[in-house]
This record gives structure tokens, C-alpha cells and sequence, in this order.
């Protein structure tokens, strides 16, 4: 089952009347049979009434929703599609065994090629190539031409599909964009960051400038919903920002640095993680902090 965009339109004013003071999430579950203390969500009995909420805890939200469906709360399981089943077979080629794509309008600069280069080091082969078998029967790529560029000594593994000419066209235009279309979690992309460490300097510096986007945008976003505006409706803009995320707890934090002040953050902070054994860099810089309040007791 799906949540409709009704359901999302209630989440979101429910987040913005708690942002503003409207509404006020209490510290117990509504549920008389329950009251149970801790974090509580909004249930909702009509999404077209987004306030009129229930605060309770995850479980007695869950058992609400089962009693008391409401109206446009969840869209009609769709039937399950059968979709045509399109790998033949899977095999182990050599890059020479197999035919780069003539059509193949993606490149691949030298980042892209270092960056490849330095997963295949670290983990190794993980993913299959994707080609067909054109109407001169020879092997020809759809998805994988760097991979066929840069592992050039060992068997690779393809997926054969038994797709016609045409289709093969399509798959080879779509295939990317389809991945491109993608939305980012952007909470979701820093913690994830926060836990992945790899050893290639290529990787972690790929990784850092990830983060520091998803940073910025969660920054900015926060700044849209939250600064005050001036006179002529423009927004006023200042050096240091945060953003606080009622449903997680978490706080993100944003200074303007200089590009080696960024590099010497970016190193204590990665020390800092593995001196006291933790996963998140947000926990390595408080730490820091706490160790020189501790240090400088005078200056407190």
C-alpha cells in the first residue's frame, strides 16, 4: 500500500504548526489503554483534517490506523504487474569478448575513472555488465563500458539479455537517466557517509564533497522555511546556520571555513573518530569540543 499525497499534505503542516507552535507534541501516548512515555507521532483520523490529531507511540499509531481507516488514507493495492523476465543467462567475458556499444553516448572523465578505479581496488568486482547479443551475434554492451576499459585482465560477469535491436536502443538511453531520477534523503545520505570510511584518499574525498553537498542543502532549505524576511520580502542572511529536525533530534550545524580551514576540520574530525572509536562525525566534533572546554576550563 501506498501513502497518497493526501497523507503527505497532513505530515507536512502537522511538521510546520510544531515548527511554529501551533500544535504541541506532548511526552505520552494518547492512548488511555497505553501512556506509554517517550516519543509520540500524529495520527490522524481524516487527512483533509490535518491538526485534529492523535499523539501516540509508534505501535498504538499503527493499531489506530488498522482500526480506523480513513477516507484517502491509502491508495488501492494496484494489481501485480508480470513483467517479461528479459536476462537469458549470465556469463564470465573478457573485456576483448565484448563489443563497446557504437551508440554509447555516455564518457568518462579521468574523476570518474579514478574513482571506479579505486572501488575496484577496495571491493573488487560487484556488479554484472549488461549486453545483448546484436544481429552479427556479437556480445554487445549496454551498461558497463568503463568497467570493460579498466578490467582488462580477468573475466568479468555479464548479464545477457534477449532484448531486439530496438530495445536495446532503449535501455541504453534510459538505463542512467532512470538512476538520475532519483530524489535524496539528504539526513539519510550524511549518516550513511558518517559510517562509510573507505581506505582510498579518492573515495574519502568523494564521500567529503557528497556530504558537504547534502549539507548545504539541507542548510539552505532550513534557511527557506525558517529566516525572517525584511521589509522588501527578501530573506535575511547570516554566516552561521542550523537546522533542527523535530522527529530525529538531530541538529545540523554549518560555518563558513576557508578551503584549509575545511581540510584541517576534516582530518581532526576523522582522527577524532577513530581515537574514540565513534561512527558519526557530528559525535567526533562535540567530543572535540567537550576535550577543549576541558582543557581551556578558564576560558568557560
Amino acid at each position: 500500500m501506498t501513502r497518497t499525497p493526501e497523507a503527505h499534505a497532513a505530515r507536512s503542516a502537522v511538521q510546520y504548526a510544531l515548527r511554529i507552535g501551533t500544535l504541541t507534541r506532548p511526552d505520552r501516548c494518547q492512548n488511555p489503554d497505553c501512556g506509554k512515555v517517550g516519543k509520540v507521532e500524529a495520527a490522524h483520523e481524516d487527512y483533509s483534517q490535518q491538526l485534529d490529531v492523535k499523539w501516540l507511540c509508534t505501535s498504538c499509531h499503527r493499531k489506530w490506523d488498522r482500526q480506523k481507516p480513513k477516507g484517502g488514507t491509502m491508495e488501492t493495492p494496484a494489481p501485480v504487474a508480470q513483467f517479461k523476465d528479459r536476462i537469458k543467462e549470465l556469463r564470465r567475458m573478457t573485456a576483448s569478448e565484448l563489443r563497446a556499444n557504437p551508440k554509447n553516448w555516455r564518457t568518462h572523465p579521468a574523476e570518474q575513472s579514478a574513482a571506479m578505479t579505486a572501488v575496484l581496488n577496495e571491493i573488487g568486482i560487484a556488479g554484472a555488465l549488461l549486453a545483448y547479443i546484436d544481429e552479427e551475434g556479437r556480445v554487445t554492451l549496454i551498461d558497463g563500458h568503463l568497467r570493460q576499459e579498466l578490467i582488462t585482465d580477468q573475466p568479468i560477469p555479464v548479464l545477457i539479455l534477449d532484448v531486439t535491436e530496438a530495445e536495446a536502443v532503449v535501455l541504453l538511453a534510459t538505463y542512467d537517466p532512470l538512476s538520475a531520477l532519483a530524489s535524496t534523503d539528504n539526513t539519510k545520505l550524511i549518516e550513511l557517509l558518517e559510517q562509510a570510511q573507505p581506505d582510498s584518499a579518492i573515495l574519502q574525498g568523494m564521500l567529503d564533497r557528497m556530504g558537504q553537498e547534502a549539507a548545504d542543502e539541507l542548510v539552505e532549505a532550513a534557511a527557506q522555511a525558517s529566516e525572517p524576511e525584511n521589509a522588501d520580502g527578501e530573506v535575511q542572511a547570516g554566516g552561521t546556520s542550523t537546522m533542527a529536525d523535530e522527529e530525529s533530534g538531530y541538529t545540523t550545524f554549518t560555518a563558513p571555513l576557508t578551503l584549509g580551514q575545511e581540510q584541517t576540520v576534516r582530518q581532526a574530525l576523522r582522527l577524532a573518530r577513530g581515537k574514540y572509536g565513534l561512527e558519526k562525525t557530528g559525535e567526533a566534533l562535540a567530543r572535540l569540543c567537550e576535550q577543549w572546554l576541558q582543557d581551556n576550563p578558564q576560558a568557560s
